[in-house]
């Protein structure tokens, strides 16, 4: 669950939430711009906006808040420094961050739908939060993921492109795949779930992924992305379908690429594929086997383990 389906189920349950976003944030402020948070009125948490004294004592003024009438959206100004006066967050980590309170009801659920849509189907979305507002922006096109403009704690606006900023395509729904799909879910990954096979319990099962498809593997190109925000994870029941998936989309641009197995079985792959064209240096590019060597045995290991591997790609040039 993100966020998003999280606010939309309060809301879908007639449950008023606080929605706490940093619209900015400064030096080594322990939330960065664009975290969220959600606080209900029956006094459940999602998200984050940095931890520590800080949130606790957020979430303890959202409390508050939802059980009063009639205040208006603002920012709350923290300043991390123990040499902070009234601004002070209690934290001593430096830095500064400034977070808005906007209250939501019913009457906002329509909004929710709408980015859960927008979500499942790729479609982006820009949320625009103010002083006096709360609305999503269908057709505005920048190539912006932030923007915030503050004159003062009453008068501000924060602007916020809502898409998976990464996708994982999961080739094969058996029990890692499940389990992969939860993991990935779990770090705001776009899940794609794709197998072959009719009836499979843990592709029916699969309530994590955003898509679910099954497909002929021949088609696998025509329904893999290729991007430098796409994550290709191939383990299928057969090494027969795992060469054939290799094979068409070894010379295709994706930031990581990777193959499930034991070492033989990925060396006889690999000779198989040489011997039908592809080079040595694509292959050598694939990460097989793969995951992070953890001795990990079963399926919620073994998708750590290659979760771990992702995320380590995904954060080597931040």
């Amino acid at each position: 669950m993100n966020i998003w389906n999280f606010v939309l189920n309060k809301l879908a349950d007639n449950k008023d939430v606080m929605f706490l976003a940093i619209v900015e944030s400064n030096g080594s402020s322990p939330g960065r711009q664009g975290f969220k948070m959600a606080v209900s009125s029956d006094n459940q948490l999602f998200g984050s906006i940095g931890g520590g004294v800080m949130e606790f004592e957020m979430v303890e003024l959202s409390k508050k808040l939802l059980k009063s009438e009639n205040f208006k959206p603002f920012l709350k100004h923290q300043i991390h420094k123990d040499d902070a006066e009234e601004k002070s967050s209690g934290m001593i980590c430096s830095g500064n961050q400034y977070i808005a309170f906007y209250p939501l009801n019913i009457k906002h659920l329509s909004i929710f739908e709408e980015i859960a849509n927008n979500l499942k189907s790729g479609n982006k979305t820009v949320l625009t939060i103010s002083n006096d507002s709360f609305k999503i922006e269908k057709n505005e096109l920048s190539d912006f993921k932030f923007y915030d403009e503050i004159f003062d704690e009453q008068n501000w606006i924060y602007k916020e492109q809502i898409a998976y900023e990464n996708i994982v395509y999961i080739i094969g729904a058996g029990h890692v795949g499940l389990a992969l799909s939860e993991t990935m879910k779990q770090l705001d990954f776009q899940v794609i779930a794709i197998d072959n096979r009719e009836n499979l319990n843990t592709y029916e099962s699969n309530t994590y992924a955003d898509i679910k498809a099954i497909i002929n593997y021949n088609d696998i190109n025509e329904y893999v992305k290729q991007g430098d925000n796409i994550y290709v994870v191939i383990m299928t029941f057969s090494h027969a379908f795992d060469k054939l998936i290799l094979g068409k989309l070894v010379n295709n641009k994706y930031a990581y690429l990777g193959l499930m197995g034991s070492t033989k079985k990925i060396e006889t792959i690999k000779q198989k594929l040489i011997q039908e064209g592809v080079t040595s240096d694509k292959l050598n590019e694939v990460y097989a086997p793969i995951g992070i060597k953890i001795s990990s045995k079963t399926p919620a290991e073994i998708a750590i383990s290659i979760a771990a591997e992702i995320i380590k790609i995904k954060n080597s040039d931040k």
